[in-house]
């Protein structure tokens, strides 16, 4: 059985979702510092899924171009600019871009990426604002926005659920562990663990899976070689660059505000159809 293949397997998803959860909230209950770490950690492993040219509509993957990674710093260096003019308006695009992003990515339920953005407000309104204004250096605290926040997470819970029902009414394919799974982790889990959780286990690994098996489908086979070569141009810069920048800011070398725009300018890019328009272009 291939890798890709046993990533498949919903048994080993459930075990390994529920492990990483219950660990998650062991750790945040006996030590909230080591659980940012380790919610670090999960984001960190997550990168590399981003670190290949996908080409849907040719079903082929390949390492970055040229031409791939100039406009992915074309666009990283203005949305920096951005940051540095307007952070909480860059930061309300990228939490619109996240929401999108994340629910085409989202197996049958669409606004599944609408509660992982904004399912934290429900029972941690004040913890994700107090989050989004030490990033962005702005006093978004305010009853209003955290009563804002909340109803809209309610909002997107009834959305999730809607869907969910009419697709099972209408005995289309919908897995339910996977929503009340993300339902569950954003109720109960701390905005920063919820997020770092659903992004290695329920996007990253995912999105692996499927770059995978396009250069199974590509190359007739798979092994490690292969792979490492596919991922480890890309990953190791980011993976450095990222630690780099997470020592910079515990060593006060780098202000948290610079870094979340770091961040933020190198994840948005990602999100937006850069290989499409090299289609255009090779078309």
């Amino acid at each position: 059985m291939s890798w890709p293949a046993s990533l498949s397997k919903r048994s080993v998803w459930i075990a390994f979702t529920c492990l990483c959860a219950l660990g998650f909230y062991a750790v945040q209950s006996v030590s909230p510092v080591a659980a940012f770490w380790l919610a670090i950690f999960f984001f960190i492993l997550g990168v590399p899924h981003g670190a290949v040219e996908r080409l849907p509509h040719q079903r082929r993957v390949m390492m970055p171009t040229l031409a791939y990674t100039a406009l992915y710093i074309v666009f990283g260096i203005l949305v920096y600019s951005s940051w540095l003019i307007s952070p909480v308006g860059t930061l309300v695009v990228f939490l619109t871009l996240s929401a999108i992003h994340f629910g085409l990515s989202e197996p049958h339920i669409l606004s599944l990426g609408a509660w992982v953005t904004l399912g934290s407000f429900l029972n941690y309104p004040v913890e994700t604002l107090e989050i989004f204004s030490f990033l962005t250096r702005s006093d978004l605290s305010v009853a209003l926005a955290v009563e804002t926040g909340r109803y809209f997470s309610i909002i997107c819970a009834l959305i999730v659920l809607g869907e969910t029902a009419i697709r099972l009414l209408r005995r289309q394919s919908v897995d339910l562990f996977r929503v009340i799974a993300l339902l569950t982790i954003f109720i109960f889990l701390p905005p920063v663990t919820a997020v770092a959780l659903y992004f290695f286990c329920f996007h990253s690994l995912c999105e692996m899976r499927k770059t995978l098996e396009g250069l199974s489908r590509h190359q007739g086979y798979l092994d490690l070689k292969s792979i490492s070569k596919l991922y480890a141009p890309a990953s190791i810069p980011a993976l450095i660059g990222a630690g780099i920048i997470i020592w910079a800011v515990q060593a006060g070398y780098v202000p948290i505000y610079l870094a979340a725009g770091l961040g933020v300018a190198f994840i948005i890019p990602h999100m937006l159809p850069v290989e499409k328009l090299l289609e255009l272009d090779r078309a």
